[in-house]
C-alpha cells in the first residue's frame, strides 16, 4: 500500500468500480433465451413467406438473418418488437436463423444464442400454377404448368377430387421441367365433367434432407363432359 500511495493510485475493488461506472455484475446480467427454430405461418400473394417465433419474458428485440439457401444474399435485420418476420422468397429456397436480445438501463444489448436454421419457401399456389383440363382423341387430359423455384431438385404433383383432402402424388418431375399432363388419378382414367384439384411441390436438398415447399393451396382443373 505504501508503494501505491507514494506513486498516487488508488486501488477500488471491481464491485465498486462496476457501481460507480454503471456496469453491473456477472450475477445481474440477463440471461436470454435461446430462440426456437422459426416456423412457416404464411404466403403472401406477392410471394412473401411469413415466419414467425416465440417470445419470452426475457427478450427485449431480435435479430434476424437470412439468405439464400446457399449462403448467398445474407441479409441481417433487427426486429425490435415483433415475433415474426417476411422472407421475399419469390423464386428461390431461403434459410433464416433468429436470436434474441435485452437491453440493459443503458440501451447496450445482450445477445442470446442463434437459433438453429430454418429452411422456407413460397407455397405454389394459383398464381404460380395453371392447369388445363380437357379432351381428346376420347382420353381426358388435365396438363398442369408451374414457375419453377431456384435451387429445387425436383418438383412433386399432386392430385385430388377434394379442395382440401385426399391428395395423392401422381408424379415426380425432374428439376430442369415445368409441366406435366395428367391422364390417370389412383390408378384410373381421368372422367369427363369432372373437377380436379392439383398441387405442386418444389423440393431442395440441404446435406442429406429434403426440403419441401408448403401445399396449403389448390389449383382446380376441369374437364368438360363435353
Amino acid at each position: 500500500m505504501k508503494l501505491f500511495k507514494r506513486l498516487g493510485l488508488v486501488v477500488v475493488s471491481a464491485v465498486t468500480f462496476a457501481a460507480c461506472t454503471g456496469m453491473v455484475s456477472a450475477d445481474e446480467v440477463k440471461t436470454v433465451e435461446k430462440v426456437e427454430i422459426p416456423s412457416y405461418s404464411s404466403t403472401y400473394d406477392g410471394g412473401g413467406v411469413l415466419i414467425e417465433w416465440e417470445t419470452d419474458s426475457s427478450h427485449d428485440g431480435y435479430e434476424i438473418e437470412y439468405s439464400y439457401v446457399n449462403g448467398k444474399n445474407k441479409k441481417v435485420k433487427d426486429i425490435s418488437t415483433d415475433c415474426y418476420f417476411e422472407i421475399p422468397c419469390k423464386k428461390n429456397f431461403y434459410k433464416a436463423r433468429v436470436r434474441a436480445y435485452a437491453k440493459d438501463d443503458n440501451g447496450n444489448k445482450t445477445y442470446g444464442e442463434w437459433s438453429d436454421y430454418g429452411y422456407y419457401a413460397k407455397d405454389l399456389s394459383h398464381q404460380d400454377v395453371e392447369t388445363d383440363g380437357y379432351r381428346v382423341k376420347k382420353k381426358n387430359k388435365v396438363k398442369v404448368t408451374w414457375n419453377k423455384i431456384k435451387g429445387a431438385v425436383k418438383y412433386e404433383v399432386y392430385m385430388s377430387t377434394a379442395d382440401k383432402t385426399g391428395f395423392k402424388k401422381v408424379k415426380t418431375v425432374k428439376k430442369n421441367k415445368n409441366t406435366f399432363t395428367i391422364t390417370k388419378f389412383r390408378k384410373k382414367k381421368l372422367k369427363r365433367g369432372r373437377t380436379y384439384y392439383v398441387r405442386v411441390c418444389a423440393v431442395t436438398k440441404v446435406g442429406k434432407r429434403l426440403v419441401r415447399t408448403p401445399m396449403e393451396e389448390s389449383v382446380q382443373a376441369y374437364i368438360s363432359s363435353y
